[in-house]
């Protein structure tokens, strides 16, 4: 049985530094588009683009039969019709050594299209299926294009920081597996320094732990 160490390596190691780059770039100016009433989108094949270089082609989506065990649910509304419909976005976590399947995450979404005038039926659901994509992928991917500017975006990541010498040791412990003496030797500094930090240092030196390979 794997001890404490081993785990913590391989928790540390699921995500690459390479991978983790990719998930916290901001969505490009390119890549948005913006509809008449102001609401920001991305197209599907950017999702799909970024899926493929986040995750190296390991995912899949399918449709569920969310709706009485159909995969679609057709409604009328004003002369207009809509078919709706659920996926699920399918993502294989691997051992960066063994190339195992350690975990797998599944996250669904639920997308929509009407159907306009001249389209075809088969185009309204693979339009409804690319928004439901785009809706589970949101977690991973253009998520920041919700946040009206980059300060309210800097705020929420800031609050979200540890802000007191106990609670960053804390995290620091839970989630990266880093004691105080590892947190001075990766700042090089002292654990005099290390308690003497203030909040902006505190914040300084839990953005270099996230940082870290």
């Amino acid at each position: 049985m794997e001890d404490k160490k081993d785990i913590i390596n391989i928790q540390q190691n699921i995500i690459s530094p390479y991978q983790l780059e990719l998930l916290t770039e901001p969505t490009p100016d390119y890549a948005i588009r913006v509809r008449e009433d102001g609401f920001r989108y991305v197209k599907v094949g950017y999702v799909i683009d970024r899926l493929n270089k986040i995750f190296g082609y390991d995912w899949d989506f399918e449709l569920l039969p969310y709706f009485n065990g159909s995969v679609v649910l057709i409604t009328e509304r004003d002369g207009v019709t809509n078919v709706t419909v659920c996926g699920q976005l399918t993502i294989r976590i691997r051992n960066p050594k063994t190339l195992e399947v350690i975990t797998t995450i599944c996250k669904t979404g639920i997308g929509s299209q009407d159907v306009r005038r001249k389209m075809e039926f088969g185009d309204a659901i693979k339009a409804a299926r690319s928004d439901a994509l785009k809706v589970a992928a949101r977690p991973f991917i253009g998520n920041d294009r919700y946040w009206d500017d980059l300060a309210e975006l800097e705020a929420y990541e800031r609050a979200t920081m540890p802000t007191t010498i106990a609670e960053m040791l804390s995290r620091a412990m839970s989630e990266y597996g880093m004691t105080a003496s590892d947190i001075c030797e990766l700042a090089n500094i002292t654990e005099e320094e290390l308690f003497a930090l203030d909040e902006d240092g505190i914040v300084d030196i839990w953005k270099s732990i996230e940082q870290q390979p």
